[in-house]
Protein backbone atom coordinates (compact mmCIF):
# COMPACT_ATOMS: atom_id res chain seq x y z
CA UNK A 1 0.00 0.00 0.00
CA UNK A 2 2.85 2.35 0.96
CA UNK A 3 4.50 1.58 -2.38
CA UNK A 4 1.28 2.52 -4.22
CA UNK A 5 1.09 5.92 -2.46
CA UNK A 6 4.71 6.60 -3.34
CA UNK A 7 4.03 5.62 -6.95
CA UNK A 8 1.01 7.94 -7.13
CA UNK A 9 3.04 10.82 -5.75
CA UNK A 10 5.53 10.44 -8.58
CA UNK A 11 5.46 13.53 -10.88
CA UNK A 12 5.24 11.40 -14.01
CA UNK A 13 2.28 9.45 -12.71
CA UNK A 14 0.50 12.66 -11.70
CA UNK A 15 0.95 14.07 -15.21
CA UNK A 16 -0.41 10.88 -16.77
CA UNK A 17 -3.44 10.86 -14.42
CA UNK A 18 -4.12 14.52 -15.13
CA UNK A 19 -4.03 13.86 -18.87
CA UNK A 20 -6.55 10.96 -18.71
CA UNK A 21 -8.84 12.96 -16.37
CA UNK A 22 -8.89 15.89 -18.79
CA UNK A 23 -9.49 13.57 -21.71
CA UNK A 24 -12.44 11.97 -19.89
CA UNK A 25 -13.98 15.39 -19.17
CA UNK A 26 -13.64 16.43 -22.82
CA UNK A 27 -15.25 13.19 -24.01
CA UNK A 28 -18.22 13.59 -21.64
CA UNK A 29 -18.86 17.19 -22.79
CA UNK A 30 -18.61 16.11 -26.40
CA UNK A 31 -21.16 13.29 -25.94
CA UNK A 32 -23.49 15.64 -24.12
CA UNK A 33 -23.16 18.14 -26.98
CA UNK A 34 -23.84 15.41 -29.50
CA UNK A 35 -26.87 14.22 -27.56
CA UNK A 36 -28.16 17.76 -27.17
CA UNK A 37 -27.64 18.48 -30.89
CA UNK A 38 -29.31 15.21 -31.81
CA UNK A 39 -32.32 15.95 -29.60
CA UNK A 40 -32.63 19.45 -30.98
CA UNK A 41 -32.40 18.15 -34.57
CA UNK A 42 -35.06 15.53 -33.94
CA UNK A 43 -37.31 18.04 -32.23
CA UNK A 44 -36.89 20.52 -35.07
CA UNK A 45 -37.69 17.85 -37.65
CA UNK A 46 -40.80 16.83 -35.72
CA UNK A 47 -41.91 20.44 -35.39
CA UNK A 48 -41.28 21.26 -39.05
CA UNK A 49 -43.10 18.13 -40.14
CA UNK A 50 -46.09 18.80 -37.90
CA UNK A 51 -46.32 22.38 -39.16
CA UNK A 52 -45.96 21.22 -42.76
CA UNK A 53 -48.66 18.55 -42.52
CA UNK A 54 -50.91 20.86 -40.55
CA UNK A 55 -50.93 22.97 -43.70
CA UNK A 56 -51.39 19.89 -45.83
CA UNK A 57 -47.72 19.46 -46.70
CA UNK A 58 -45.74 21.39 -49.27
CA UNK A 59 -47.02 19.28 -52.11
CA UNK A 60 -50.54 19.43 -50.76
CA UNK A 61 -50.33 23.21 -50.42
CA UNK A 62 -49.15 23.47 -54.01
CA UNK A 63 -52.04 21.24 -55.05
CA UNK A 64 -54.46 23.46 -53.19
CA UNK A 65 -53.22 26.42 -55.13
CA UNK A 66 -53.44 24.53 -58.38
CA UNK A 67 -56.91 22.99 -57.85
CA UNK A 68 -58.61 25.94 -56.18
CA UNK A 69 -61.55 27.01 -58.36
CA UNK A 70 -61.02 30.37 -60.04
CA UNK A 71 -63.16 33.20 -58.83
CA UNK A 72 -66.54 33.64 -60.46
CA UNK A 73 -66.48 36.33 -63.11
CA UNK A 74 -69.63 38.41 -62.69
CA UNK A 75 -71.00 39.97 -65.88
CA UNK A 76 -72.61 43.42 -65.92
CA UNK A 77 -76.00 42.00 -66.83
CA UNK A 78 -75.85 39.61 -63.87
CA UNK A 79 -75.48 42.62 -61.59
CA UNK A 80 -78.75 43.86 -63.06
CA UNK A 81 -80.61 40.56 -62.74
CA UNK A 82 -79.19 38.89 -59.63
CA UNK A 83 -79.60 39.55 -55.94
CA UNK A 84 -76.32 40.55 -54.22
CA UNK A 85 -76.24 37.36 -52.13
CA UNK A 86 -76.37 35.24 -55.28
CA UNK A 87 -73.35 37.04 -56.72
CA UNK A 88 -71.37 36.23 -53.56
CA UNK A 89 -71.79 32.45 -53.87
CA UNK A 90 -68.71 30.36 -54.59
CA UNK A 91 -68.49 26.96 -56.34
CA UNK A 92 -68.83 23.94 -54.05
CA UNK A 93 -70.42 20.52 -53.95
CA UNK A 94 -73.72 22.33 -53.38
CA UNK A 95 -73.37 25.24 -55.81
CA UNK A 96 -72.38 24.13 -59.29
CA UNK A 97 -70.54 26.18 -61.86
CA UNK A 98 -72.24 25.48 -65.18
CA UNK A 99 -70.87 25.35 -68.73
CA UNK A 100 -71.92 28.50 -70.54
CA UNK A 101 -74.28 28.34 -73.50
CA UNK A 102 -72.76 30.24 -76.40
CA UNK A 103 -69.23 30.04 -75.01
CA UNK A 104 -68.41 26.61 -73.59
CA UNK A 105 -71.14 24.65 -75.33
CA UNK A 106 -73.06 25.34 -78.53
CA UNK A 107 -76.23 23.61 -79.76
CA UNK A 108 -76.28 22.15 -83.25
CA UNK A 109 -78.87 23.54 -85.69
CA UNK A 110 -79.18 19.98 -87.02
CA UNK A 111 -80.73 18.78 -83.76
CA UNK A 112 -84.28 19.28 -82.61
CA UNK A 113 -83.39 21.66 -79.80
CA UNK A 114 -85.74 22.57 -76.96
CA UNK A 115 -84.84 25.68 -74.96
CA UNK A 116 -86.18 26.60 -71.53
CA UNK A 117 -84.74 29.72 -69.97
CA UNK A 118 -84.49 30.94 -66.38
CA UNK A 119 -83.66 34.64 -66.75
CA UNK A 120 -84.45 35.87 -63.21
CA UNK A 121 -81.04 34.71 -61.90
CA UNK A 122 -82.68 32.23 -59.57
CA UNK A 123 -79.96 29.88 -58.28
CA UNK A 124 -82.66 27.66 -56.74
CA UNK A 125 -85.28 27.01 -59.43
CA UNK A 126 -88.59 25.66 -58.17
CA UNK A 127 -89.62 22.05 -58.59
CA UNK A 128 -92.25 23.26 -61.05
CA UNK A 129 -89.50 24.61 -63.30
CA UNK A 130 -87.55 21.35 -63.11
CA UNK A 131 -90.75 19.43 -63.80
CA UNK A 132 -91.20 21.47 -66.98
CA UNK A 133 -87.63 20.80 -68.08
CA UNK A 134 -87.84 17.09 -67.31
CA UNK A 135 -91.16 16.66 -69.11
CA UNK A 136 -89.59 17.80 -72.40
CA UNK A 137 -86.64 15.42 -71.97
CA UNK A 138 -88.99 12.59 -70.91
CA UNK A 139 -91.37 12.95 -73.86
CA UNK A 140 -88.79 13.79 -76.55
CA UNK A 141 -85.83 11.42 -76.15
CA UNK A 142 -84.37 12.29 -79.57
CA UNK A 143 -84.41 16.04 -78.87
CA UNK A 144 -81.70 18.06 -77.14
CA UNK A 145 -83.19 19.83 -74.14
CA UNK A 146 -81.38 22.93 -72.84
CA UNK A 147 -82.25 24.46 -69.49
CA UNK A 148 -80.27 27.71 -69.49
CA UNK A 149 -80.00 30.09 -66.56
CA UNK A 150 -78.54 33.54 -65.96
CA UNK A 151 -77.32 32.69 -62.43
CA UNK A 152 -73.52 32.30 -62.08
CA UNK A 153 -74.08 29.14 -59.98
CA UNK A 154 -76.97 26.75 -59.40
CA UNK A 155 -78.00 24.88 -56.27
CA UNK A 156 -77.61 21.09 -56.50
CA UNK A 157 -77.88 20.49 -52.76
CA UNK A 158 -80.52 17.78 -53.13
CA UNK A 159 -78.75 16.25 -56.14
CA UNK A 160 -81.71 16.81 -58.45
CA UNK A 161 -79.65 18.22 -61.31
CA UNK A 162 -77.31 15.23 -61.13
CA UNK A 163 -80.23 12.81 -61.07
CA UNK A 164 -81.91 14.46 -64.04
CA UNK A 165 -78.76 14.48 -66.18
CA UNK A 166 -78.13 10.83 -65.26
CA UNK A 167 -81.71 9.88 -66.13
CA UNK A 168 -81.80 11.81 -69.43
CA UNK A 169 -78.74 11.94 -71.65
CA UNK A 170 -80.58 14.45 -73.86
CA UNK A 171 -80.82 17.05 -71.06
CA UNK A 172 -78.24 19.75 -70.29
CA UNK A 173 -78.39 22.34 -67.51
CA UNK A 174 -76.22 25.29 -68.57
CA UNK A 175 -75.44 28.90 -67.82
CA UNK A 176 -75.77 31.62 -70.45
CA UNK A 177 -73.12 33.94 -71.85
CA UNK A 178 -75.61 36.62 -72.87
CA UNK A 179 -72.95 39.00 -74.17
CA UNK A 180 -71.72 36.37 -76.62
CA UNK A 181 -75.20 35.13 -77.54
CA UNK A 182 -76.50 38.60 -78.42
CA UNK A 183 -73.30 39.61 -80.23
CA UNK A 184 -73.85 40.31 -83.94
CA UNK A 185 -77.64 39.97 -83.79
CA UNK A 186 -80.25 42.67 -84.42
CA UNK A 187 -81.00 42.69 -80.67
CA UNK A 188 -77.40 43.31 -79.62
CA UNK A 189 -77.72 47.08 -79.18
CA UNK A 190 -81.02 46.78 -77.30
CA UNK A 191 -79.46 44.30 -74.90
CA UNK A 192 -76.10 46.03 -74.46
CA UNK A 193 -77.75 49.41 -73.79
CA UNK A 194 -79.14 47.88 -70.60
CA UNK A 195 -82.35 49.92 -70.61
CA UNK A 196 -84.30 46.67 -70.23
CA UNK A 197 -83.18 46.60 -66.56
CA UNK A 198 -84.32 50.08 -65.54
CA UNK A 199 -87.67 51.74 -64.91
CA UNK A 200 -89.42 48.40 -65.15
CA UNK A 201 -90.79 45.80 -62.74
CA UNK A 202 -89.85 43.03 -65.21
CA UNK A 203 -86.15 43.06 -66.14
CA UNK A 204 -86.00 39.25 -66.32
CA UNK A 205 -89.09 39.13 -68.54
CA UNK A 206 -87.55 41.76 -70.82
CA UNK A 207 -84.39 39.70 -71.23
CA UNK A 208 -86.45 36.57 -71.83
CA UNK A 209 -88.44 38.16 -74.64
CA UNK A 210 -85.23 39.25 -76.34
CA UNK A 211 -83.28 36.06 -75.72
CA UNK A 212 -85.80 33.49 -76.97
CA UNK A 213 -85.83 35.02 -80.46
CA UNK A 214 -82.04 35.18 -80.65
CA UNK A 215 -81.58 31.59 -79.47
CA UNK A 216 -84.07 30.22 -82.00
CA UNK A 217 -82.57 32.28 -84.81
CA UNK A 218 -79.02 31.10 -84.00
CA UNK A 219 -79.62 27.40 -83.36
CA UNK A 220 -83.22 26.62 -84.19
CA UNK A 221 -85.63 24.68 -82.02
CA UNK A 222 -88.60 24.98 -79.73
CA UNK A 223 -88.76 27.66 -77.04
CA UNK A 224 -90.94 27.03 -74.02
CA UNK A 225 -91.53 28.91 -70.81
CA UNK A 226 -90.81 26.93 -67.64
CA UNK A 227 -94.47 27.01 -66.60
CA UNK A 228 -95.34 24.55 -69.36
CA UNK A 229 -95.49 20.75 -69.15
CA UNK A 230 -94.92 18.61 -72.24
CA UNK A 231 -97.31 15.64 -72.32
CA UNK A 232 -96.60 14.20 -75.77
CA UNK A 233 -93.74 13.89 -78.24
CA UNK A 234 -93.61 16.94 -80.52
CA UNK A 235 -90.37 16.59 -82.45
CA UNK A 236 -92.35 16.53 -85.72
CA UNK A 237 -93.79 20.00 -84.97
CA UNK A 238 -91.85 22.75 -86.72
CA UNK A 239 -92.04 26.44 -87.62
CA UNK A 240 -95.10 27.20 -85.53
CA UNK A 241 -96.35 29.33 -82.66
CA UNK A 242 -99.09 28.80 -80.11
CA UNK A 243 -102.28 30.67 -80.96
CA UNK A 244 -105.33 31.79 -78.99
CA UNK A 245 -108.18 31.62 -81.51
CA UNK A 246 -110.58 33.56 -79.28
CA UNK A 247 -108.31 36.54 -78.56
CA UNK A 248 -106.49 36.17 -81.92
CA UNK A 249 -103.11 36.41 -80.17
CA UNK A 250 -99.87 34.59 -81.01
CA UNK A 251 -98.10 33.54 -77.82
CA UNK A 252 -94.30 33.62 -77.95
CA UNK A 253 -94.15 31.45 -74.80
CA UNK A 254 -94.33 28.39 -77.08
CA UNK A 255 -92.91 28.50 -80.59
CA UNK A 256 -90.62 26.53 -82.88
CA UNK A 257 -88.54 27.83 -85.76
CA UNK A 258 -85.61 26.46 -87.70
CA UNK A 259 -82.25 28.24 -87.40
CA UNK A 260 -82.13 31.41 -89.49
CA UNK A 261 -85.89 31.43 -90.03
CA UNK A 262 -87.25 34.77 -91.28
CA UNK A 263 -89.94 34.85 -88.56
CA UNK A 264 -87.42 35.06 -85.71
CA UNK A 265 -85.30 37.53 -87.69
CA UNK A 266 -88.33 39.77 -88.14
CA UNK A 267 -89.09 39.45 -84.43
CA UNK A 268 -85.60 40.68 -83.57
CA UNK A 269 -85.92 43.59 -86.01
CA UNK A 270 -89.31 44.48 -84.54
CA UNK A 271 -87.93 44.55 -80.98
CA UNK A 272 -84.94 46.55 -82.14
CA UNK A 273 -87.35 49.34 -83.12
CA UNK A 274 -90.30 48.85 -80.75
CA UNK A 275 -88.92 47.48 -77.48
CA UNK A 276 -90.80 48.79 -74.42
CA UNK A 277 -89.19 48.33 -71.00
CA UNK A 278 -92.33 48.58 -68.87
CA UNK A 279 -95.14 47.07 -70.95
CA UNK A 280 -95.85 43.38 -70.38
CA UNK A 281 -97.50 42.41 -73.67
CA UNK A 282 -95.65 44.48 -76.28
CA UNK A 283 -92.33 42.60 -76.28
CA UNK A 284 -93.90 39.14 -76.11
CA UNK A 285 -97.28 38.16 -77.57
CA UNK A 286 -97.66 41.66 -79.01
CA UNK A 287 -94.49 41.33 -81.08
CA UNK A 288 -95.26 37.76 -82.20
CA UNK A 289 -98.80 38.75 -83.24
CA UNK A 290 -97.56 41.78 -85.18
CA UNK A 291 -94.97 39.75 -87.10
CA UNK A 292 -97.46 36.96 -87.90
CA UNK A 293 -99.81 39.55 -89.40
CA UNK A 294 -96.99 41.14 -91.38
CA UNK A 295 -95.51 37.93 -92.76
CA UNK A 296 -98.85 36.34 -93.56
CA UNK A 297 -100.34 39.52 -95.04
CA UNK A 298 -103.50 39.67 -92.96
CA UNK A 299 -105.06 41.45 -90.00
CA UNK A 300 -107.25 38.47 -89.15
CA UNK A 301 -105.03 35.70 -87.89
CA UNK A 302 -107.93 33.25 -87.78
CA UNK A 303 -107.52 33.14 -91.57
CA UNK A 304 -103.94 31.99 -91.04
CA UNK A 305 -105.07 29.48 -88.43
CA UNK A 306 -107.66 27.99 -90.80
CA UNK A 307 -105.80 28.30 -94.12
CA UNK A 308 -102.15 28.31 -93.01
CA UNK A 309 -99.29 30.56 -94.11
CA UNK A 310 -95.99 29.67 -95.73
CA UNK A 311 -93.94 31.28 -92.95
CA UNK A 312 -95.65 30.01 -89.81
CA UNK A 313 -98.27 27.54 -88.62
CA UNK A 314 -100.52 28.70 -85.82
CA UNK A 315 -101.27 25.84 -83.43
CA UNK A 316 -104.48 26.09 -81.38
CA UNK A 317 -104.78 26.29 -77.61
CA UNK A 318 -106.02 22.72 -77.25
CA UNK A 319 -102.63 21.55 -78.60
CA UNK A 320 -100.11 24.02 -77.21
CA UNK A 321 -101.60 25.53 -74.04
CA UNK A 322 -104.89 23.71 -73.35
CA UNK A 323 -106.90 26.16 -71.24
CA UNK A 324 -107.13 29.90 -71.80
CA UNK A 325 -105.50 32.03 -69.12
CA UNK A 326 -108.70 32.96 -67.19
CA UNK A 327 -109.15 29.26 -66.40
CA UNK A 328 -105.67 28.57 -65.06
CA UNK A 329 -107.08 27.29 -61.76
CA UNK A 330 -108.54 24.22 -63.52
CA UNK A 331 -105.09 22.64 -63.38
CA UNK A 332 -104.98 22.61 -59.60
CA UNK A 333 -108.45 21.47 -58.54
CA UNK A 334 -108.51 18.25 -56.51
CA UNK A 335 -109.42 14.97 -58.22
CA UNK A 336 -109.77 16.44 -61.72
CA UNK A 337 -106.80 14.78 -63.42
CA UNK A 338 -107.62 11.09 -63.48
CA UNK A 339 -108.93 11.08 -67.07
CA UNK A 340 -106.71 13.84 -68.42
CA UNK A 341 -105.01 11.74 -71.12
CA UNK A 342 -108.31 10.43 -72.51
CA UNK A 343 -110.04 13.81 -72.42
CA UNK A 344 -107.20 15.84 -74.01
CA UNK A 345 -105.67 13.61 -76.65
CA UNK A 346 -104.72 16.58 -78.87
CA UNK A 347 -102.59 18.22 -76.20
CA UNK A 348 -98.81 18.46 -76.58
CA UNK A 349 -98.19 21.13 -73.95
CA UNK A 350 -100.04 22.36 -70.87
CA UNK A 351 -99.49 26.01 -69.96
CA UNK A 352 -99.85 26.78 -66.22
CA UNK A 353 -99.67 30.60 -66.49
CA UNK A 354 -97.14 31.06 -63.71
CA UNK A 355 -97.75 34.80 -63.50
CA UNK A 356 -101.20 33.94 -62.13
CA UNK A 357 -100.63 30.53 -60.52
CA UNK A 358 -97.22 30.86 -58.85
CA UNK A 359 -98.69 31.48 -55.37
CA UNK A 360 -101.01 28.47 -55.55
CA UNK A 361 -99.55 25.63 -53.50
CA UNK A 362 -100.45 22.24 -55.00
CA UNK A 363 -100.70 19.37 -52.48
CA UNK A 364 -98.68 16.43 -53.78
CA UNK A 365 -101.12 13.60 -54.43
CA UNK A 366 -104.25 15.76 -54.78
CA UNK A 367 -104.94 14.03 -58.13
CA UNK A 368 -105.59 17.30 -59.89
CA UNK A 369 -104.54 17.79 -63.51
CA UNK A 370 -101.16 19.22 -62.58
CA UNK A 371 -100.49 16.52 -60.00
CA UNK A 372 -101.35 13.73 -62.44
CA UNK A 373 -99.34 15.05 -65.38
CA UNK A 374 -96.35 15.84 -63.14
CA UNK A 375 -96.34 12.32 -61.75
CA UNK A 376 -96.50 10.87 -65.27
CA UNK A 377 -94.24 13.23 -67.22
CA UNK A 378 -91.61 14.42 -64.71
CA UNK A 379 -91.24 11.36 -62.44
CA UNK A 380 -87.72 12.16 -61.14
CA UNK A 381 -88.69 15.67 -60.09
CA UNK A 382 -92.01 14.49 -58.67
CA UNK A 383 -90.29 11.98 -56.39
CA UNK A 384 -87.67 14.55 -55.35
CA UNK A 385 -90.42 17.01 -54.43
CA UNK A 386 -92.34 14.35 -52.54
CA UNK A 387 -89.28 13.60 -50.39
CA UNK A 388 -88.79 17.24 -49.44
CA UNK A 389 -92.25 18.75 -49.14
CA UNK A 390 -95.99 18.15 -49.19
CA UNK A 391 -96.58 20.76 -51.87
CA UNK A 392 -95.42 21.25 -55.42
Amino acid sequence: MELIFKWLKSPKILVILAFFTLAAIVMLDKNEFILKFKDQYINNIDRDASEEYADGGLDSQDNKTQTQAPEISIEWWQKELCKPEVLQLQPSTTYLRLPMLGRDITPSPNDYNIFLGETACNHQPLYRAYCSVESYAHENPTAKVWFHTTSPLIDNGDGLITKLEEAYDNLKVVGSDLTKIFSGTPCEKVFMAGEWAHNTPWPANNVSNLLRNVVLWLWGGLNSDTDCICVRNLTHVRNMASYDEQDKVVNNAIMHFDAGHPFTYELMEYLKKNFKVATWVVNGPGAATAIAKKMCGTEDLNEVYLNHCSNVTLRPLREMQLFRWPYWNNYFKDNQGEHFAEEHQDAYIVHLYNKLSKKTAVPIGNKGIYDEIARAHCPVTYEAAKRRTNFF
